[in-house]
């Protein structure tokens, strides 16, 4: 039996932009939580610091933005997910900017904090946020979809994979 494919109309083509959003801003946080270690002998000898100087640009990142998860979760519920998906898009990547211009490891530090504010801003929206506009037909929990966007696999419901 032969399935007539479906045309995406304009609906379900936004809703895939959507999770496109949340899947890229997820991936650049947590890949940027990561990627920094591997970068801290190259930081430790750019800035001349020592090693428990260099280890505040990832402990700085992590305390912030686990601290302020719930908060900007809250934030997200009273002034809107989009709206504060949003401005931590925004934070996160002109933190990054400055992270990218830092002259000193305390100006490294600094801007790593300010980028953990939009980390968190981006990593509660994300929680909350595909399960609604997911299109019909694919699996989107929090736990999958976080997989899904770190490991850029995508995760498809069919009928016919069920069925068997």
């Amino acid at each position: 039996m032969s399935q007539t494919p479906r045309t995406p109309n304009n609906s379900t083509h936004s809703q895939w932009l959507i999770l496109a959003a949340i899947g890229t801003g997820t991936l650049m946080t947590a890949l940027d939580g990561s990627i920094v270690n591997t970068l801290l002998p190259v930081l430790r000898q750019q800035f001349s610091v020592d090693v428990a100087t260099i280890e505040w640009v990832v402990t700085t990142y992590l305390l912030v933005a686990s601290s302020l998860l719930l908060s900007f979760g809250r934030l997200g519920d009273l002034y809107g997910h989009k709206r504060t998906y949003l401005l931590g898009f925004a934070v996160f990547l002109l933190s990054s900017i400055a992270c990218g211009l830092a002259r000193s490891a305390g100006m490294l530090v600094g801007a790593r904090g300010v980028q953990a504010i939009g980390a968190a801003m981006l990593a509660r929206q994300e929680i909350t946020t595909p399960g609604v506009y997911a299109p019909e037909g694919i699996i989107a929990p929090a736990p999958f979809f976080q997989a899904l966007a770190e490991r850029g696999i995508p995760i498809h419901r069919s009928e016919d994979a069920l069925a068997h």
